[in-house]
C-alpha cells in the first residue's frame, strides 16, 4: 500500500499555501481541488499579502506554478473528495469523486466557505461587485 504524506482538500489560498509549506519541507502531497471558489466572480482579491486588489485566477496559477517549478513532491488534482476514513491516527483513505482510493498519512482540509446571502433583491448579483 503506497502512502502519500498529506492530502490537501481544497485549491484556495488555504490550500495552495499548505502545498507550499509541505514542499519547502519535502512531504509528499495532493491538492485535491474542485475548482468552486467563493470569489470566483471576482476580479480582484483582498487580505493576502501582496496579491492586494489583483486577480485570483492569477493568483491561483502563481501559486501553483510556484511549486510545480521547484518541487517534484505536490500533485494537484482537479477533482472532488467523495470521503475520508480515518484508519489510523497516521492512515486516513481518502475516495475521490471518480472512485479512486488514495492512503495518507495525513489530512488538511482547506474547503474555505461558503456565503450564505439574504434573502434581498439584488444582493446576489451585487456581491463582488459593489459589496
Amino acid at each position: 500500500m503506497d502512502f502519500v504524506d498529506v492530502a490537501i482538500v481544497g485549491g484556495g489560498p488555504a490550500g495552495l499555501t499548505a502545498a507550499s509549506a509541505l514542499a519547502r519541507q519535502l512531504h509528499t502531497a495532493i491538492v485535491f481541488d474542485t475548482k468552486t471558489y467563493r470569489n470566483k466572480d471576482s476580479t480582484h482579491m483582498h487580505m493576502v499579502p501582496t496579491w492586494d486588489h489583483k486577480d485570483p485566477k492569477e493568483f491561483r496559477a502563481a501559486a501553483k506554478e510556484g511549486v510545480l517549478a521547484r518541487y517534484s513532491t505536490i500533485q494537484y488534482l482537479d477533482v472532488a473528495v467523495a470521503s475520508i476514513e480515518k484508519k489510523t491516527d497516521c492512515h486516513f483513505k481518502v475516495v475521490d469523486a471518480d472512485g479512486k482510493e488514495w492512503n495518507f498519512r495525513k489530512i488538511i482540509l482547506a474547503v474555505g466557505m461558503t456565503d450564505t446571502f439574504p434573502d434581498i433583491e439584488g444582493y446576489a448579483e451585487l456581491w463582488t461587485k459593489r459589496m
